[in-house]
């Protein structure tokens, strides 16, 4: 049947994506055969633009969940047969993703030309839990290999040169439109589609069928609800909620993917620094921090997180004192550093001012910013709950600065005090905003504040105002903020897996104590273990992924990633 398909396609001249997927107990000479009969097909008819050598790789919840994954050498020697039999002109395509990038080169020296669809927006359907790589990150590898990554379209060049003879007539002035007229492939200036924006339905009447079409609608165009609409939904209840929730869930599923990701990180905070030890408890000198520093990277942490305000009787560069000691004792250690009140302190204290304190800050090491000390983006707020938090004009001032010099951030909303649900739209739309403007934020992590616990609505139970707020925070922020970070120190782990399964993709930190002064992290005594995020992603039948501060491969020791 499956022969036949591939033949009428070529009779019906339709370009023709068609591969193999090694590793699923086939015998090499299935392969052959395979690769032989798609050959024949082509020659036939000439309609085979490319052809996939996949590597089997197990995914949860299938009946091979427990197979191994297709063998390395195995699968390049299926890539260079492939080449081999389908001459020089074929495309052979391997899927980025189910590849380490260490054996992208084996790849292309087999014979590999092309990586397929890689998207920025939305997961790999097929394997959502395996991430794409960044566009990025593929351009400088592919580079490395000797090659220029080029954009092409969904037909290759030579379909799309005799568009007469193989495209639909009406996709034909669409497709030029987006196709250089010299290659064939992608135009760099091609133009942007538009799109229209469906009106919003009526309700249907009763509450519930006007919730169930408010979640709808958030799913299909969240950027057409308004406040009032998303007040409505934080307010969610029974099925109402149970349906946020699951469509929350949905929509992670297709644009972060199914694994639970987790940085391997330490915290230390930088309000215990002495530059000359007096006896404090709990504080640290340099030479202490050195140890800290390589005490973390000996236990494989990728990740450096410090934040506080340095202590005021110490020298007003202390911060910077603090990276620079970093920087050189763990050299490959990711420095997540400095709120913006500590930035806003520094600047201050310094007299450098805020640009310069930014600079100062990447010259001595630092990375990227947490984008904490706020509660919520609200003046009427701040008073009652964290008066001597920075005040919010002046917190988005700086991290509007931070990511214009290159940090990226966290951001944060706390909820379940003072504040209202149209409160809590706001900050979502203020981090909307700046996100919009600098591209800065890497997650949204939304965090019940400690010691109040305040119902948004009156009698719903915690877990129902935890599920509604990340259910919310995933739909709203869906295209602009990829990521929802479930804040686990605050929560048990049965409450974790409920909020993964409402949106949440990511357990942020390990959060080592270390074996040095352990007691100077701001979380001590709440470490995260890799094997209990493992037990706590995989009671959902999801993979835990290991990730760096920026949601990358983490590189391991020899250098490859």
């Amino acid at each position: 049947m499956r022969l036949r398909v591939i033949d009428d396609a070529g009779t019906a001249r339709v370009p023709f994506t068609t591969g193999i997927l090694v590793g699923i107990g086939e015998t090499l000479r299935d392969r052959a055969e395979s690769l032989i009969a798609i050959r024949d097909a082509h020659e036939r008819h000439g309609h085979v633009q490319e052809v996939i050598v996949q590597n089997f790789r197990a995914k949860p919840r299938t009946a091979m969940q427990g197979a191994p994954d297709a063998d390395l050498r195995e699968y390049a020697a299926a890539i260079a047969v492939a080449r081999l039999v389908l001459g020089p002109d074929m495309r052979i395509q391997v899927p980025p993703n189910l590849s380490d990038p260490a054996e992208f080169e084996l790849l292309v020296r087999a014979g590999a030309d092309d990586w397929g669809g890689v998207s920025p927006l939305t997961a790999d359907h097929v394997n959502p839990e395996r991430p794409w790589p960044h566009l990025d990150d593929l351009t400088a590898r592919t580079a490395d290999l000797g090659f220029v990554l080029r954009e092409r379209l969904t037909a290759h060049p030579e379909y799309i040169r005799d568009a007469a003879l193989w495209l639909d007539p009406e996709i034909i002035p669409a497709t030029l439109a987006l196709a250089d007229p010299d290659s064939g492939l992608a135009a760099e200036d091609a133009p942007a589609s538009t799109a229209t924006r469906r009106a919003p339905r009526a309700g249907r009447g009763d509450p519930a069928s006007r919730t169930a079409d408010l979640v709808s609608r958030a799913a299909d165009d969240p950027a057409a609800l308004d406040d009032a609409e998303w007040v409505a939904l934080l307010e969610a209840t029974g099925t109402a909620l149970d349906a946020l929730a699951e469509t929350a869930d949905q929509l992670r599923r297709f644009t972060a993917g199914e694994a639970v990701s987790i940085v391997d990180n330490r915290n230390v905070s930088s309000s215990a620094y002495r530059a000359r030890p007096a006896g404090e408890p709990d504080t640290f000198d340099l030479r202490d921090l050195t140890g800290i520093v390589r005490d973390a990277r000996d236990l494989g942490v990728s990740e450096l997180c410090v934040q506080g305000l340095v202590d005021p009787r110490e020298a007003p560069d202390a911060a910077l004192e603090i990276a620079r000691t970093i920087r050189d004792a763990g050299p490959g250690i990711h420095l997540h550093a400095f709120r913006p009140a500590d930035i806003d302190d520094l600047a201050r204290r310094t007299g450098m001012g805020l640009d310069d304190a930014l600079a100062a800050m990447r010259e001595a090491g630092v990375h990227t910013v947490p984008g904490t000390g706020v509660k919520i983006l609200s003046e009427r707020v701040r008073p009652l709950v964290a008066p001597d938090d920075l005040a919010t004009p002046r917190w988005v001032e700086v991290i509007t600065a931070a990511h214009r010099a290159g940090f990226r951030s966290t951001s944060v909303l706390f909820y379940g005090h003072v504040e209202t649900a149209a409160e809590r739209v706001a900050h979502l739309r203020r981090l909307m905003a700046i996100q919009t403007e600098t591209g800065g934020f890497t997650e949204i992590v939304p965090i019940p504040l400690p010691g109040h616990g305040v119902a948004l609505v009156p009698g719903r139970p915690a877990i129902d105002e935890h599920r509604a707020m990340f259910a919310v925070a995933r739909l709203m922020l869906s295209g602009t903020i990829p990521h929802v970070q479930v804040p686990w120190p605050r929560l048990d782990d049965d409450t974790v897996q409920t909020l993964l399964r409402s949106g949440a993709d990511d357990l942020g930190g390990t959060l080592r104590d270390g074996r040095v002064l352990p007691r100077v992290g701001v979380e001590y005594g709440r470490e995260m273990t890799l094997e209990r995020a493992a037990r706590i992603s995989g009671g959902l039948f999801r993979p835990l992924r290991v990730r760096t501060t920026d949601y990358r491969e983490p590189v391991r020791a020899g250098g490859s990633s």
